[in-house]
């Protein structure tokens, strides 16, 4: 665990204790705040060889009001921790919306994990200040023991609660829930030429990327919503595929061999300029 990410605990602590914690009331999509969370941590889970999934109700609206900031923070340390105490299987994620009367949202969010689960008489304890379910898992893991202790405080600001159903050996299940103001859905976004954009559709998506492990964690975060991806290794192919085929699409490195990412975009700028085409191009770097 960084220093930083102790020290943060350590003061969010000692604002809640202070009764100094406030949240924010923005507008946000809930549907991506989720899928953020769940991509931060997918590259760790699959280094320890673990399926990460994450399923929305079918119900989930476009926009909410609430502090998407806090709402990741709690799913990190409960996603974090199922990654960090599962050492094979999965974690799966899910959220399941219920519209109140007063134009409110209440949001249930479960973690699920295939890890080494908790006994009855620790699932009280863990949500305690400095607490842990032992100390040999302390040693191993690290942590302050305010993950929970954070999270629980932060869920009920957010009008929520938050608990955890789990067997020793059998895996746990953490639950907690929320309370968001629900917002019309908003039109669709509508590109430079008038037409409207479908940000649902899967996508022909270009990577130019010369390191192997980021053209694998780029396809591990696309690929699941659908999105089909085509890997060159610098800016050179890259502009010898697109002569052959469009795409929706181009991530593009900013450093790599031959021709790098700043070189290749003047290319198909120039070239876009002769044929009227326009390709969106969104900058990638490790």
């Amino acid at each position: 665990m960084s220093l930083m990410q102790i020290i943060n605990d350590i003061l969010d602590f000692s604002k809640i204790e202070a009764g100094r914690m406030e949240l924010d009331c923005v507008k946000f999509s809930l549907r991506e705040c989720v899928e953020d969370a769940v991509k931060t941590l997918h590259a760790t889970a699959q280094q320890k060889g673990l399926a990460l999934e994450w399923s929305l109700g079918p119900d989930m609206p476009d926009a909410v009001t609430g502090d998407p900031i806090r709402v990741r923070q709690v799913l990190l340390n409960l996603i974090g921790n199922a990654v960090k105490f599962t050492d094979s299987g999965s974690v799966r994620v899910g959220v399941t919306v219920k519209p109140l009367q007063d134009r409110s949202l209440l949001a249930e969010f479960q973690v699920h994990d295939t890890g080494i689960g908790i006994t009855s008489d620790q699932q009280e304890l863990i949500f305690e200040p400095f607490k842990q379910v032992n100390s040999s898992m302390a040693r191993k893991h690290g942590g302050t023991g305010l993950g929970l202790a954070i999270s629980t405080n932060l869920v009920r600001l957010m009008g929520g609660r938050i608990w955890v159903e789990s067997q020793k050996d059998k895996g746990s299940t953490f639950h907690f829930t929320a309370c968001f103001g629900r917002l019309a859905s908003p039109q669709p976004s509508e590109s430079p030429n008038g037409a409207a954009i479908d940000s649902e559709r899967p996508l022909s998506i270009l990577c130019a990327e010369d390191d192997p492990a980021s053209q694998v964690l780029v396809a591990s975060l696309l690929k699941p919503r659908g999105h089909r991806i085509t890997n060159v290794s610098n800016g050179l192919q890259a502009l010898s595929v697109l002569r052959q085929q469009t795409f929706d699409l181009v991530l593009m490195d900013i450093q790599m061999p031959g021709m790098d990412g700043l070189e290749a975009t003047a290319e198909i700028r120039q070239r876009e300029r002769e044929t009227g085409g326009h390709t969106p191009i969104i900058a990638l770097t490790a």
